[in-house]
Protein backbone atom coordinates (compact mmCIF):
# COMPACT_ATOMS: atom_id res chain seq x y z
CA UNK A 1 0.00 0.00 0.00
CA UNK A 2 1.55 3.32 -0.99
CA UNK A 3 0.12 5.20 1.90
CA UNK A 4 2.44 3.09 4.04
CA UNK A 5 5.59 4.25 2.50
CA UNK A 6 8.42 4.41 4.78
CA UNK A 7 9.78 7.71 5.44
CA UNK A 8 12.12 9.02 8.55
CA UNK A 9 11.42 11.50 10.53
CA UNK A 10 14.12 13.67 7.48
CA UNK A 11 12.32 13.05 4.42
CA UNK A 12 14.83 9.48 3.28
CA UNK A 13 12.62 6.79 2.02
CA UNK A 14 13.34 3.66 3.49
CA UNK A 15 14.71 0.81 1.28
CA UNK A 16 16.14 3.47 -1.24
CA UNK A 17 19.65 4.45 -3.07
CA UNK A 18 20.68 8.37 -3.21
CA UNK A 19 18.23 9.65 -0.11
CA UNK A 20 19.62 13.04 1.41
CA UNK A 21 20.53 10.84 3.74
CA UNK A 22 23.17 8.50 2.12
CA UNK A 23 22.19 4.74 0.97
CA UNK A 24 19.10 3.50 2.18
CA UNK A 25 18.65 0.17 -0.13
CA UNK A 26 19.59 -2.54 3.40
CA UNK A 27 17.48 -0.10 5.66
CA UNK A 28 13.67 -0.96 4.19
CA UNK A 29 11.63 -0.51 7.66
CA UNK A 30 10.61 2.32 9.46
CA UNK A 31 10.34 2.25 13.28
CA UNK A 32 8.70 5.20 15.48
CA UNK A 33 11.17 6.43 18.17
CA UNK A 34 9.50 9.49 18.86
CA UNK A 35 6.86 7.85 19.95
CA UNK A 36 7.93 5.40 22.33
CA UNK A 37 9.86 8.04 24.08
CA UNK A 38 6.68 10.29 24.20
CA UNK A 39 4.41 7.27 25.74
CA UNK A 40 7.15 6.51 28.14
CA UNK A 41 7.39 10.07 29.33
CA UNK A 42 11.44 10.02 28.38
CA UNK A 43 11.42 13.85 28.12
CA UNK A 44 10.21 13.59 24.08
CA UNK A 45 8.48 17.29 22.97
CA UNK A 46 5.48 17.77 20.48
CA UNK A 47 8.36 18.43 17.61
CA UNK A 48 9.71 14.94 18.25
CA UNK A 49 7.14 12.69 18.52
CA UNK A 50 7.22 12.09 14.58
CA UNK A 51 10.64 10.81 15.12
CA UNK A 52 11.84 7.98 13.38
CA UNK A 53 14.50 6.26 11.79
CA UNK A 54 15.26 3.61 9.07
CA UNK A 55 16.24 0.16 10.13
CA UNK A 56 17.36 -3.40 8.55
CA UNK A 57 15.35 -5.52 10.86
CA UNK A 58 12.58 -4.27 13.67
CA UNK A 59 14.28 -4.31 16.62
CA UNK A 60 14.14 -6.41 19.67
CA UNK A 61 13.89 -6.22 23.83
CA UNK A 62 17.82 -6.55 23.89
CA UNK A 63 18.20 -3.93 21.65
CA UNK A 64 18.22 -1.71 18.58
CA UNK A 65 19.54 -3.27 15.26
CA UNK A 66 21.20 -1.31 12.98
CA UNK A 67 19.50 1.72 11.82
CA UNK A 68 20.35 4.86 9.55
CA UNK A 69 20.25 7.92 11.68
CA UNK A 70 19.20 11.22 10.14
CA UNK A 71 19.13 14.87 11.38
CA UNK A 72 16.39 14.41 13.87
CA UNK A 73 17.63 11.24 15.58
CA UNK A 74 21.16 11.22 15.88
CA UNK A 75 21.62 7.72 17.74
CA UNK A 76 19.46 4.54 17.16
CA UNK A 77 17.44 4.55 20.17
CA UNK A 78 16.46 1.52 22.35
CA UNK A 79 13.14 -0.38 22.04
CA UNK A 80 10.77 -0.99 24.75
CA UNK A 81 9.78 -4.84 23.69
CA UNK A 82 9.35 -6.96 20.58
CA UNK A 83 8.65 -5.39 17.16
CA UNK A 84 7.45 -7.21 13.90
CA UNK A 85 6.57 -5.91 10.60
CA UNK A 86 3.51 -4.75 9.50
CA UNK A 87 3.84 -4.25 5.75
CA UNK A 88 7.06 -1.98 6.11
CA UNK A 89 6.34 -0.30 9.55
CA UNK A 90 7.75 -1.96 13.17
CA UNK A 91 4.66 -2.04 15.46
CA UNK A 92 4.95 -4.11 18.80
CA UNK A 93 4.74 -7.73 19.00
CA UNK A 94 1.59 -9.55 20.71
CA UNK A 95 4.12 -11.78 22.40
CA UNK A 96 5.61 -9.05 24.29
CA UNK A 97 2.73 -6.67 25.46
CA UNK A 98 3.03 -7.69 28.83
CA UNK A 99 6.60 -6.57 28.95
CA UNK A 100 6.04 -3.12 27.03
CA UNK A 101 2.92 -2.00 29.12
CA UNK A 102 4.72 -2.71 32.24
CA UNK A 103 8.06 -0.69 31.29
CA UNK A 104 5.30 2.24 29.68
CA UNK A 105 3.32 2.34 33.03
CA UNK A 106 6.95 2.92 34.72
CA UNK A 107 7.52 6.22 33.01
CA UNK A 108 4.14 7.14 32.06
CA UNK A 109 1.73 7.15 35.28
CA UNK A 110 -1.30 8.97 32.83
CA UNK A 111 -0.86 6.52 30.16
CA UNK A 112 -0.96 3.06 32.63
CA UNK A 113 -4.34 4.61 33.97
CA UNK A 114 -5.94 5.17 30.57
CA UNK A 115 -5.12 1.22 29.63
CA UNK A 116 -5.79 0.14 33.55
CA UNK A 117 -9.56 2.35 32.63
CA UNK A 118 -10.01 0.35 29.04
CA UNK A 119 -8.83 -3.10 31.23
CA UNK A 120 -11.44 -2.84 33.78
CA UNK A 121 -14.45 -1.04 31.68
CA UNK A 122 -15.12 -3.87 29.34
CA UNK A 123 -17.63 -5.57 32.96
CA UNK A 124 -19.35 -2.55 33.35
CA UNK A 125 -20.24 -1.74 29.80
CA UNK A 126 -21.82 -5.18 29.27
CA UNK A 127 -23.70 -4.97 32.23
CA UNK A 128 -25.21 -1.41 31.39
CA UNK A 129 -25.80 -2.85 28.09
CA UNK A 130 -27.61 -5.00 29.26
CA UNK A 131 -29.90 -3.45 32.10
CA UNK A 132 -30.51 -0.74 29.18
CA UNK A 133 -32.29 -3.49 27.10
CA UNK A 134 -34.48 -4.81 29.54
CA UNK A 135 -34.94 -0.99 30.76
CA UNK A 136 -36.21 -0.84 27.02
CA UNK A 137 -38.21 -3.71 26.97
CA UNK A 138 -39.87 -2.57 29.67
CA UNK A 139 -40.59 1.27 29.08
CA UNK A 140 -42.20 -0.36 25.69
CA UNK A 141 -44.63 -2.84 27.81
CA UNK A 142 -45.28 -0.17 30.17
CA UNK A 143 -46.03 2.64 27.81
CA UNK A 144 -49.36 0.91 26.83
CA UNK A 145 -50.98 1.92 29.91
CA UNK A 146 -48.68 5.16 31.02
CA UNK A 147 -47.75 6.86 27.48
CA UNK A 148 -50.45 9.91 27.87
CA UNK A 149 -50.13 10.41 31.54
CA UNK A 150 -45.96 10.32 31.00
CA UNK A 151 -46.42 12.67 28.43
CA UNK A 152 -48.73 15.80 30.15
CA UNK A 153 -46.63 14.75 33.21
CA UNK A 154 -43.43 15.96 31.30
CA UNK A 155 -45.42 18.83 29.60
CA UNK A 156 -46.38 20.08 33.62
CA UNK A 157 -42.52 19.28 35.00
CA UNK A 158 -40.90 21.30 32.40
CA UNK A 159 -43.46 23.99 32.73
CA UNK A 160 -42.67 23.72 36.65
CA UNK A 161 -38.95 23.33 36.28
CA UNK A 162 -39.30 26.95 34.41
CA UNK A 163 -41.05 28.94 36.85
CA UNK A 164 -39.09 27.02 40.00
CA UNK A 165 -35.90 27.83 38.34
CA UNK A 166 -36.63 31.72 37.41
CA UNK A 167 -37.41 31.65 41.31
CA UNK A 168 -34.42 30.29 42.22
CA UNK A 169 -32.00 32.64 39.88
CA UNK A 170 -33.74 35.41 41.40
CA UNK A 171 -33.45 34.41 44.95
CA UNK A 172 -29.43 33.57 44.27
CA UNK A 173 -29.45 37.63 43.49
CA UNK A 174 -29.65 38.62 46.93
CA UNK A 175 -26.52 36.69 48.26
CA UNK A 176 -24.41 39.77 46.18
CA UNK A 177 -23.90 42.99 46.20
CA UNK A 178 -26.17 44.98 44.39
CA UNK A 179 -23.56 46.82 42.25
CA UNK A 180 -21.72 43.07 41.56
CA UNK A 181 -21.91 41.10 37.88
CA UNK A 182 -23.25 38.07 39.73
CA UNK A 183 -26.29 40.25 40.92
CA UNK A 184 -26.96 41.00 37.30
CA UNK A 185 -26.71 37.98 36.29
CA UNK A 186 -28.66 36.44 38.41
CA UNK A 187 -31.29 38.76 37.32
CA UNK A 188 -31.02 38.49 33.79
CA UNK A 189 -31.00 34.87 34.53
CA UNK A 190 -34.25 34.53 36.37
CA UNK A 191 -36.03 36.60 33.40
CA UNK A 192 -34.76 34.78 30.58
CA UNK A 193 -36.33 31.39 32.49
CA UNK A 194 -39.71 33.14 33.21
CA UNK A 195 -39.81 34.38 29.55
CA UNK A 196 -38.58 31.24 28.01
CA UNK A 197 -41.26 29.50 30.32
CA UNK A 198 -43.76 31.83 29.50
CA UNK A 199 -43.48 31.05 26.06
CA UNK A 200 -43.55 27.55 26.54
CA UNK A 201 -47.20 27.91 27.91
CA UNK A 202 -48.07 29.83 25.14
CA UNK A 203 -47.07 27.14 22.86
CA UNK A 204 -48.84 24.52 24.85
CA UNK A 205 -52.17 26.54 24.81
CA UNK A 206 -52.39 27.51 21.31
CA UNK A 207 -51.25 23.88 20.17
CA UNK A 208 -53.20 22.26 23.03
CA UNK A 209 -55.39 20.38 20.34
CA UNK A 210 -52.66 19.24 18.56
CA UNK A 211 -51.00 18.00 21.70
CA UNK A 212 -53.99 16.12 22.43
CA UNK A 213 -53.54 14.16 18.80
CA UNK A 214 -49.74 13.68 19.22
CA UNK A 215 -50.55 12.35 22.81
CA UNK A 216 -53.45 9.89 20.80
CA UNK A 217 -50.53 8.84 18.23
CA UNK A 218 -48.18 8.19 20.74
CA UNK A 219 -50.67 6.05 22.95
CA UNK A 220 -51.74 3.74 19.51
CA UNK A 221 -47.58 3.88 18.94
CA UNK A 222 -47.00 2.13 22.24
CA UNK A 223 -50.14 -0.32 21.84
CA UNK A 224 -48.35 -1.38 18.70
CA UNK A 225 -45.23 -1.88 20.18
CA UNK A 226 -46.14 -3.69 22.84
CA UNK A 227 -48.68 -5.86 20.41
CA UNK A 228 -44.79 -6.38 18.07
CA UNK A 229 -42.02 -6.34 20.23
CA UNK A 230 -39.98 -8.04 17.94
CA UNK A 231 -39.95 -4.87 15.59
CA UNK A 232 -37.32 -3.17 18.27
CA UNK A 233 -34.85 -5.88 17.06
CA UNK A 234 -35.12 -4.61 13.46
CA UNK A 235 -32.64 -1.37 14.15
CA UNK A 236 -30.03 -3.62 15.40
CA UNK A 237 -29.86 -5.93 12.51
CA UNK A 238 -30.24 -2.58 10.37
CA UNK A 239 -27.03 -1.00 12.21
CA UNK A 240 -25.86 -5.23 11.89
CA UNK A 241 -26.09 -4.85 8.37
CA UNK A 242 -24.69 -1.83 7.73
CA UNK A 243 -21.48 -2.51 9.34
CA UNK A 244 -19.94 -4.63 6.68
CA UNK A 245 -21.06 -2.05 3.77
CA UNK A 246 -19.18 0.55 5.86
CA UNK A 247 -15.76 -1.63 6.09
CA UNK A 248 -16.07 -2.10 2.54
CA UNK A 249 -16.38 1.41 1.86
CA UNK A 250 -13.40 2.40 3.94
CA UNK A 251 -10.97 -0.35 2.40
CA UNK A 252 -12.10 0.61 -1.33
CA UNK A 253 -11.59 4.56 -0.21
CA UNK A 254 -8.12 3.90 1.40
CA UNK A 255 -6.84 2.09 -1.53
CA UNK A 256 -8.35 4.54 -4.05
CA UNK A 257 -6.55 7.45 -2.16
CA UNK A 258 -3.26 5.95 -2.14
CA UNK A 259 -3.23 5.59 -6.45
CA UNK A 260 -0.18 7.77 -7.28
CA UNK A 261 2.99 8.74 -6.14
CA UNK A 262 4.08 9.03 -2.30
CA UNK A 263 5.50 12.44 -1.35
CA UNK A 264 6.96 12.79 2.21
CA UNK A 265 4.95 14.76 4.71
CA UNK A 266 6.33 16.58 7.72
CA UNK A 267 5.01 15.66 11.20
CA UNK A 268 3.09 13.36 10.34
CA UNK A 269 3.45 9.52 10.52
CA UNK A 270 2.55 8.13 7.30
CA UNK A 271 3.79 9.54 3.71
CA UNK A 272 0.87 12.20 1.32
CA UNK A 273 -0.02 10.57 -1.89
CA UNK A 274 -0.45 12.72 -4.95
CA UNK A 275 -3.07 11.41 -7.10
CA UNK A 276 -4.71 12.07 -10.53
CA UNK A 277 -7.77 14.32 -10.96
CA UNK A 278 -9.83 11.37 -11.95
CA UNK A 279 -9.20 9.45 -9.12
CA UNK A 280 -10.81 12.09 -7.06
CA UNK A 281 -14.30 11.71 -9.29
CA UNK A 282 -13.62 7.58 -8.52
CA UNK A 283 -13.69 8.52 -4.68
CA UNK A 284 -16.62 10.51 -4.86
CA UNK A 285 -18.70 7.78 -6.76
CA UNK A 286 -17.87 5.76 -4.42
CA UNK A 287 -19.20 7.93 -1.59
CA UNK A 288 -22.53 8.03 -3.16
CA UNK A 289 -22.90 4.42 -4.02
CA UNK A 290 -22.14 3.90 -0.08
CA UNK A 291 -24.96 6.58 0.70
CA UNK A 292 -27.19 5.05 -1.87
CA UNK A 293 -26.75 1.44 -0.13
CA UNK A 294 -27.16 2.76 3.19
CA UNK A 295 -30.17 5.35 2.41
CA UNK A 296 -31.59 1.62 0.98
CA UNK A 297 -30.98 0.02 3.94
CA UNK A 298 -32.82 2.79 6.13
CA UNK A 299 -35.32 2.42 3.51
CA UNK A 300 -36.28 -1.30 4.18
CA UNK A 301 -36.52 -0.67 7.66
CA UNK A 302 -38.90 2.09 7.30
CA UNK A 303 -40.79 0.31 4.97
CA UNK A 304 -41.41 -2.66 7.32
CA UNK A 305 -42.03 -0.87 10.12
CA UNK A 306 -44.79 0.93 8.01
CA UNK A 307 -46.20 -1.98 6.38
CA UNK A 308 -46.13 -3.94 10.30
CA UNK A 309 -47.96 -0.78 11.24
CA UNK A 310 -50.92 -1.19 8.61
CA UNK A 311 -51.18 -4.63 9.09
CA UNK A 312 -51.51 -3.86 12.41
CA UNK A 313 -53.95 -1.27 12.13
CA UNK A 314 -56.41 -2.94 10.08
CA UNK A 315 -56.19 -5.90 11.81
CA UNK A 316 -57.77 -4.31 15.25
CA UNK A 317 -60.55 -6.35 16.34
CA UNK A 318 -59.46 -9.79 14.85
CA UNK A 319 -58.15 -12.69 16.70
CA UNK A 320 -54.57 -12.02 15.60
CA UNK A 321 -53.82 -8.16 15.94
CA UNK A 322 -50.04 -9.04 16.07
CA UNK A 323 -48.02 -8.84 13.14
CA UNK A 324 -45.16 -10.73 11.81
CA UNK A 325 -42.55 -8.44 10.41
CA UNK A 326 -41.27 -10.66 8.06
CA UNK A 327 -44.28 -10.69 6.31
CA UNK A 328 -44.38 -7.04 5.30
CA UNK A 329 -40.86 -7.68 3.39
CA UNK A 330 -43.30 -10.36 1.09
Amino acid sequence: MILLTPYDSSGNQCGMPDQKGGDFTEYKYKYFSGIVKEIAGAGAKTSGLYDAVCVKECPKSAGLTACKTNNNVRSCPITVGDTQKLYTFCVPSTNSAEEVMKTLFKGNQQFAQYISDIQHSGKPLAIMAAVTFVISMLYIYLLKWFAKPLLYISIVAILISGVVGGFYLFSLKNKYESTSNNYKYSMIGAIVTWSITALYLLCIMCQYKNIALGAGILAASSEYLSSNNRIVLLPVITYILTIPVAACWAVVSTYLMTIGTPEYKPDSFICTVKFDAHIGYVFWANLFGFFWIIAFVIAVQQFTIGATACMWYFRQGSDDASTDGGVSIS
